[in-house]
This record gives C-alpha cells, structure tokens and sequence, in this order.
C-alpha cells in the first residue's frame, strides 16, 4: 500500500486550478469525457503540448472521478496508446508529457488497488523524470512532476523506507517544495504547482490555514474556476471549516457531486442530521464509484444513529455490508455491528462537533461525561477529547496537560490512536513555538505504536515534519 494514499492525493486535486481549464462546469464527468472522446492518434500528433498535458489528465481524472471499471479500462487503453506515440519523439516537450504520463498511470492503478502495476509506472515515472531533468535542465515543466516525486517519497511512512532502501529511491520535501515554488510563475502550469504545495501542506503537514492562504492568492492572481473552488472546497473540509462550506454551497442550484459529499459532512458535523442526510442522498444519486459510496452509506447511518433512529441507521449499514470491499479495514465503519452506548454515542458528537470547529457544542457535550461513570477506555478519550479542544481553542498550556496525560495514560500496546495523535499535537505546538528539539523529540515517538489504524497516516505527518524541521 505504499503508493495508495500519496498518490491519491495528488490525482485527487493536485492538477484541478489551472487556467487552462476555467470553463464552468469542465470537472463533471461529461466533460472529461468530451475531451478523452476527441482523441486520434492524428489530433494528438498535431495538438499542441498543452493540450496533450490535458488530455492525459483528463483521461486520469475522469477514472477517479466516476470510480468504474469501463472508465479505468478506457483510461489505460487511451493512455497506453498516447504512451506509444510519445515514444516516437525525443525532446523535451515529450520527456515531460511522458513523465506525466507514468505519474498519472501509477495514480489510475494505485486507485483500482493494482499495486505491483502502480509501481512500476512510479519506478518509471522518477528514473525518467530525473534523467529528463539531467538532459534538459532549463525546462520548467518538468519541475512539476519532479517538484510532486519528491513530496510523495519525502512522506512516505517509516514502515515503507525498505522498499524505498531497496529501490535505490529518496525524497525531500524540502527539495519538491522548493521546486514546485520555482515553477509558479510559469504560465501554464505554475497554477498547479502551487495547489500541489497547497495540498500538501493540508493533507499531510496539518497546515490548515497556510494551505487555504496559498490557494487564495493563487485565485486571486489566476483568477477563480470551478476546479480551483472544488480545491478549496476540500481544504475548507481538511481545515474543519464546516460552517463556511455550508455557507458558500448550501444554495448552489448546480453542485458538482463530490460538493454535494462534502456538505453532507459538514452538516453532520453541525449536528443538522436531516440535510446531512439529504445532501449525502444527493451525493449517491449521481456517485457510481464504490468505495465513497460506501462512505457516504455509513455516514447517512451515523446521521440516524445520532438522531435517534436506530432502525434507519441499521437499515443503512445492512446496505454496506452487501457491498464489496474489506470493511475490517476501515476504521470510519467501526460502529456498525455494535451497539454504542449513550457515552460513546455522547464522545462521537464531541468529535465531530470539534472538527467542524462548533466548539461551543463540543464543550457542552464533552461537560456532560464524569470519569468515574466511563470506562477506562472512555476517559481516555475524554481527556483527549478536552486536550484537542483546548489545543483548538488556543488554551496551548491546558492542550499540553492534557496530551502528556494521554500519553501516560494509555498503555504502550494498545491499539489506540490517542497516545500517537497527542504526540503528533504536541510536536505541532512545539514547532509552531519554534522550540524545534521539543518538536523533534514528540514526532520521533510517534513511530513507537503500532497497532493502531492510523499508523500510516501518522507516521507520514510524523516524517514529513522531521524533515521539514531538519530541512531534508
């Protein structure tokens, strides 16, 4: 799983803010299709580097975006074919576009969950781009997709650096953001290098507000399109920004579908279950791609549960259940065949509460649970619960006392996430401190548990600011 989630995040929206793409409406599948639809081996000999950029894109996109199994078939026989052709040139316009390539192909078969295929277009992907760069070394473009490599092997999580040792490969996040920075003047790309960093300062390093800032002034330099908003839209979500996606969107006659799922999460997050659902049923009416579906699935049953319905809750999940795919794995499908009790249900409002940033109805929720009446368990994530809040709220020194207690409190082997993510928190105050030996010392303790279900995402963001700290 070592190309799963990085790739991913850089298909998802890494590519979506460029100008060259501003038509309204261009992200609806139709659209990617109208442009894939035009390709001839003829069209794309005489199509300008520009266009063959996008039509490589668009192939990938609309695979992600609609999930089937035809359109990842069509994705890899058109860009099989445009491979082919790319191999009949050799300057430098071709060693980007053919770089491109092998990045967008390992992100298709990563998505479909075809590893082995995966990397061997990513080992592809960085011997060509580094011997592009070697041969045409003035040529901006290519710092893009070589700018993108090395923020994704720079992150990869500490369990996967021995396939890294083994395929002779190495990242720096230090490196690809310097890079991405140099092309985002460029006038074609340098929008896309910029939401690039943007990204990844959100998805993985956490820097929320950082990220919504770069991609602002990215707007207002490039001007705004219907792609760059749907990246905003997910670093509003990533940042917690609940009430500002519903605000932007909730009146919006023409929803683009992945919209439609992000409000569903900022209203259950509100705690207005009732259009939570109606927005997620939206979602699904228009959403052919499983794994999402199965999400929004869940969270529609997570919207009944907490508003009293049990039965329609069931009746959700039952829907999951006879779907295809390995539910053991995910951890956001935890609930369903328990039965959570009034304080876990009471713990799962705080939560979501607290990460749509309605902290004054977290706070009340969280003051309604009294330690000796839970169980150990519980209070462990009470404390983290009131630690996190704290943290939110700007209360450092009481977010500091109650992370250390998680710590001390929750035994080295279990299996629970709150130990690591108050490491990961504490490191985030430290450094933002600039007290960076502090920083240092909490991140390298997050790779000490294991066990629990984010591991991997948790040693990325723990690696990702050790090198960001040692300037690797």
């Amino acid at each position: 799983m070592l190309t799963r989630l990085p790739l991913l995040f850089l298909l998802f929206l890494s590519y979506l803010a460029s100008g060259q793409l501003s038509d309204e409406g261009l992200f609806w599948n139709a659209k990617f299709k109208s442009i894939t639809d035009t390709y001839t081996p003829t069209n794309f000999s005489n199509s300008s580097t520009e266009h063959k950029y996008y039509l490589i894109w668009s192939a990938g996109l609309q695979a992600f975006f609609t999930g089937e199994k035809s359109t990842y078939n069509r994705t890899h026989e058109l860009i099989d074919s445009i491979e082919l052709q790319l191999k009949e040139f050799s300057n430098k316009e071709q060693a980007f576009l053919l770089g491109e390539l092998y990045f967008v192909r390992s992100a298709v078969s990563a998505q479909e969950g075809k590893e082995f295929d995966a990397l061997l277009d990513l080992r592809n992907c960085i011997k060509h781009v580094r011997e592009s760069q070697s041969r045409y070394p003035d040529y901006l473009p290519i710092l893009k997709t070589s700018g993108s490599i090395e923020l994704l092997l720079g992150s990869v999580p500490q369990e996967y650096q021995w396939l890294l040792d083994l395929m002779g490969w190495t990242g720096s996040i230090t490196k690809g953001e310097t890079q991405l920075k140099r092309i985002s003047n460029e006038e074609t790309y340098g929008a896309e290098a910029t939401l690039t960093r943007a990204l990844f300062k959100s998805l993985i390093l956490d820097q929320h507000n950082e990220a919504l800032i770069l991609l602002k002034s990215n707007q207002l330099r490039r001007g705004e399109s219907s792609l760059s908003n749907l990246g905003q839209l997910l670093l509003l979500h990533k940042a917690g920004n609940a009430q500002e996606i519903i605000n932007q969107y909730d009146q919006k006659t023409e929803n683009h579908y992945f919209t439609n799922y992000f409000l569903g999460e900022a209203f259950l997050r509100k705690g207005a279950y009732s259009s939570s659902i109606q927005s997620y049923q939206a979602f699904l009416n228009t959403y052919h791609g499983s794994e999402l579906k199965m999400e929004a699935i869940y969270k529609i049953g997570v919207a009944h549960l907490l508003s009293g319905n049990k039965n329609e809750a069931e009746t959700s999940w039952n829907k999951i259940t006879e779907m295809e795919g390995d539910l053991k794995k995910l951890d956001r499908f935890e609930l369903i065949n328990t039965s959570p009790n009034s304080t876990q249900l009471t713990l799962l409002q705080a939560r979501l509460s607290m990460d749509g940033h309605f902290y004054a109805q977290s706070k009340k929720a969280l003051l309604t649970l009294k330690k000796s009446k839970i169980s150990s368990i519980q209070n462990i994530e009470l404390i983290y619960r009131n630690a996190r809040l704290s943290h939110l709220t700007e209360q450092y020194e009481q977010a500091i006392g109650g992370y250390q207690e998680v710590i001390q409190t929750q035994p080295k082997n279990s299996k629970l996430y709150f130990a690591p993510n108050s490491l990961i928190q504490l490191g985030t105050i430290y450094y933002n401190k600039g007290n960076k030996d502090l920083a240092l010392k909490n991140f390298e303790q997050v790779f000490s548990y294991s066990g629990h279900p984010y591991k991997r995402s948790m040693d990325r963001k723990a690696r990702s600011m050790i090198s960001l700290i040692k300037g690797n």
